[in-house]
């Protein structure tokens, strides 16, 4: 049964929390090169201004994106290292200056096509060890005040909202925008990060690190556990998973023009107005996780995106497709919320960074590799190529809700706000 302890993090006292990580959340997606601010930009700069071929274009994601890649060493490198004597507030403030340095760099001198693949590596470097900080804290406080289902869903929420700002800003700019602005810019952005280190908020410093659950230990000691830790598999399991979604990316951007012969920007629209719908579903999440307990409630989120996914190939007209964008978008929200809520839950005592950026690792690799079997499943089955990738969308988020039968009971058995059943 659960502890029928009242949350820490209940009513007026949790809004600063809310507020401090949502305000972390948003400067960091903005300043990552995974979000679509640098990544758009970036890769408008090898198209017109380098003259890089579509080949080119895509190596340089595919190896940019090495240290989303090792998101676990990063968050093993937070769960051990304290810089400065800061803890996680020293992770933002140094390498929130590394990276700055790094944007000057690049802002100073003449872009190339390797200059800017190893300056977005290393401002992604600084990038995943800022969001180990901030993911890792953020689930130590989720934890202490349970709170795990609202901080998710105010996560979820910060993260998509620079996603679509992102992308708006990069498609408005394109054409006028110089490579020297692009980074200009994001250096003085990452400087923000350096002024929001300073902040220390009561509600979310006060004793913190000094509970049990976050006390540190020897790296061969923290392996010992976290492979130990019987929730640490599904949780990242689920992850990947659900975003392991064929039918979304590249052959939804063909479908869109090869069968609806509709004009690429189609894609563009289609994904601003599927993320858009995410947002009241993380906030539908925030409400109902305090009143349903998060096996119930997670499981049905995942399970309600599935059916939804088999009603894309019914699709055929532009509209209609950007209109069915809404309906999928808004359970999809809720099961994005659910992923990042099991994460929070599961972070075994002194290793919140590291299972943290394991599910973000999950994330990236289960949405590239995903992206990548569709285009094979498409091109393999032939005339019903994109139906099929929407069937193995569709089966790959039940697995997700399956799995969620292999979470600890006492992680499922509790609403938010209540302290977790003791296993």
């Amino acid at each position: 049964m659960a502890n029928p302890e009242a949350a820490a993090g209940s009513g007026r006292q949790a809004w600063p929390i809310f507020m401090y990580f949502a305000s972390a959340t948003i400067l960091l997606q903005l300043c990552s090169p995974s979000g679509t601010l640098l990544d758009l930009t970036t890769a408008y700069l090898l198209q017109v201004k380098l003259h890089a071929p579509a080949m080119q274009v895509s190596i340089y994601r595919m190896v940019s994106g090495l240290p989303l890649y090792l998101a676990l060493v990063f968050g093993l490198t937070r769960d051990l290292w304290n810089p400065l004597g800061l803890r996680d507030r020293g992770y933002l403030r140094v390498f929130s200056l590394l990276g700055c340095a790094v944007l000057a760099w690049l802002a100073l001198t003449e872009v190339t096509y390797a200059s800017l693949l190893v300056g977005v590596m290393l401002v992604g470097c600084c990038s995943m060890l800022m969001a180990a900080a901030q993911q890792g804290l953020m689930a130590l406080v989720a934890q202490e005040r349970y709170m795990s289902g609202r901080l998710a869903a105010v996560f979820s929420f910060c993260v998509f909202v620079p996603l679509v700002g992102g992308a708006v800003f990069a498609g408005t700019v394109a054409d006028r925008l110089e490579g020297r602005d692009l980074f200009l810019f994001v250096a003085a952005l990452t400087l923000l990060i350096t002024a929001f280190s300073f902040l220390k908020p009561k509600a979310v410093f006060e004793q913190t690190y000094d509970r049990k659950i976050a006390a540190r230990s020897t790296l061969s000691d923290d392996l010992r556990r976290l492979v130990r830790h019987r929730a640490f598999y599904p949780a990242v399991l689920m992850m990947f998973l659900w975003q392991f979604a064929p039918g979304l990316q590249t052959v939804l951007q063909y479908y869109f023009v090869d069968e609806l012969h509709a004009p690429v920007s189609t894609y563009g629209y289609w994904t601003a107005t599927y993320f858009v719908a995410f947002l009241p579903g993380f906030l539908l999440y925030g409400y109902a996780c305090q009143r349903v307990s998060f096996g119930r409630l997670g499981t049905w989120s995942l399970l309600l995106s599935a059916p939804l996914f088999l009603g894309l190939p019914a699709m055929h007209s532009t509209a209609s497709a950007i209109a069915y964008a809404i309906p999928l978008g808004l359970v999809s929200g809720a099961a994005y919320a659910t992923l990042y809520d099991v994460a929070m839950r599961a972070c075994p005592p002194g290793l919140h960074g590291t299972l943290m950026m394991a599910a973000t690792g999950a994330n990236n690799l289960g949405w590239r590799t995903g992206d990548a079997f569709g285009v094979w499943l498409n091109q393999a089955v032939g005339t019903h190529g994109f139906l099929w990738c929407c069937v193995a969308t569709a089966v790959t988020s039940v697995l997700s809700a399956v799995v969620m039968y292999f979470v600890p009971l006492h992680l499922r058995s509790t609403a938010d706000g209540e302290a977790l059943a003791i296993e």
